[in-house]
This record gives C-alpha cells, structure tokens and sequence, in this order.
C-alpha cells in the first residue's frame, strides 16, 4: 500500500456497505479478518478518526465480499496520507494558583 492512491476521508460513503449479494465475489476471509484486525486496535489504541469505519467493516467479518475488501483498503489509503498527523497535548497557557 506504499504507492497506493491516496484519499482524505476514512470511508467512501458512496459505497453502502451490505451483505454479499449473489453476484458478487467473495474476498479471503482470513485477509479481511486480518486487515479489520489490525485497524481495529489502531482505532481504539491512537486513531479514533477511524473507529466508525472500523465498526461499520467489522460487521462482514463472516462472508466479506470484494466491496467490503475495496472499503478496508480505502480505510488504509487514508491511514497512508494521514500517517504525519498528530495531536499534541500542551500544558495550559494559565497558572492555577490556591
């Protein structure tokens, strides 16, 4: 995913995610299990701005399709261009005195 297309939001709301259709084709159940585990602990250990899209993927872990791998992958395009982000906590600029 190094020299993936890179996007600014952590879930195409175009795509609704649903279960499988017929004619749809199953994706490896085993890599969608692997990838949603691993953006999984990342939402909730230091990325919160993707727990929505995490919980929403989470969902198909039974019988994901190729949708529900394309949405995982753009879940990861977006950690790719957000990868130099960071919060920064700093002390209050006033002094409590008692």
């Amino acid at each position: 995913m190094l020299d993936c297309n890179l996007v600014s939001t952590p879930l195409d709301t175009s795509i609704n995610l649903c279960l499988i259709m017929e004619n749809e084709a199953p994706a490896n159940p085993q890599e969608y299990a692997s990838i949603v585990e691993g953006l999984t602990f990342g939402a909730y250990a230091t990325r919160p701005d993707i727990a929505c899209a995490v919980g929403q993927l989470s969902q198909f872990l039974n019988k994901p399709s190729t949708t529900h791998m394309h949405a995982a992958k753009h879940v990861l395009r977006y950690l790719q261009r957000t990868s130099t982000l960071r919060i920064m906590y700093r002390p209050p600029p006033l002094q409590l005195q008692g």
